[in-house]
């Protein structure tokens, strides 16, 4: 029996590569531009803060698929080939961005210079669905207002615990809940002044952050002494009566030992 064996020139292998791709034989994308944003827009708000995932995933596609047809085409099968392979380069960029998230939960002016990969701009609405997508979870003023207060009530009682002097069960409220108790009225005022709006030029919002992207340098004698941290002062309408408060809460539990 006679093999015939069959040799393909360097350049036909090329030629008939380039050729599948021009078809699509690179593949087709695996989801749509909005899947992809949201996966990483969610991923980096849940690594952030406190969030309901699932809620937010929603919240962001419904955001998103308005902003940017190609998600529709996508999802509808109707896409061009060309697309899908736009598409998929551009999930394949923002899947390698994965825990880049400034775009998302950095400064106002983080966010503001985000964008999505280059490669991702040949999309109908790639711009305006990034855009989107950014909005759909950034921290509302409300969150953030709470957030602040957790994060000084949370230091307190930490404090308590291990600064001598100090004794946890000196009276019957635990530190932290006692804490939250005496800031409501002024986690309410801020809520309802919308102190934190995600606005750009909102002094006090950017402030609340750097405040909160830097309390890990706060000290005990600051917290405990009643001082405001340098770095959370714009953060407050009043930084005086918001650190006095915290003061004369931790105070109850000092032993005088």
């Amino acid at each position: 029996m006679t093999t015939t064996l069959f040799r393909m020139s360097g350049l036909a292998v090329v030629s008939l590569a380039m050729g599948l791709t021009a078809c699509g034989g690179k593949g087709s994308a695996d989801q749509s531009y909005c899947q992809s944003l949201c996966d990483w827009a969610v991923e980096c708000a849940a690594a952030d803060r406190d969030v309901d995932a699932d809620a937010l995933m929603a919240t962001c596609m419904a955001a998103t698929e308005g902003a940017s047809g190609s998600c529709a085409e996508f999802d509808a099968g109707d896409m061009s080939k060309a697309d899908e392979l736009i598409l998929a380069d551009c999930n394949a960029d923002i899947a390698a961005k994965a825990g880049e998230c400034s775009a998302f939960t950095g400064t106002t002016v983080e966010r503001e210079a985000g964008q999505p990969p280059a490669t991702c701009n040949g999309l109908d609405g790639a711009q305006d669905a990034f855009a989107a997508a950014q909005d759909s979870v950034v921290e509302g003023s409300a969150e953030m207002c709470v957030r602040v207060a957790d994060t000084f009530c949370s230091k307190m009682s930490e404090c308590i615990d291990v600064t001598p002097g100090f004794e946890a069960d000196q009276v019957d409220s635990l530190p932290y809940d006692a804490c939250m108790a005496a800031l409501d009225g002024q986690v309410s005022e801020c809520i309802t002044n919308d102190d934190y709006a995600a606005e750009p030029g909102n002094l006090q919002r950017e402030s609340a952050e750097s405040c909160l992207a830097s309390f890990g340098d706060v000290t005990c004698d600051e917290v405990l002494g009643g001082q405001m941290p340098p770095a959370c002062a714009g953060a407050f309408v009043d930084p005086t009566d918001y650190a006095d408060t915290i003061f004369n809460i931790a105070q109850t539990y000092a032993t005088g030992g």
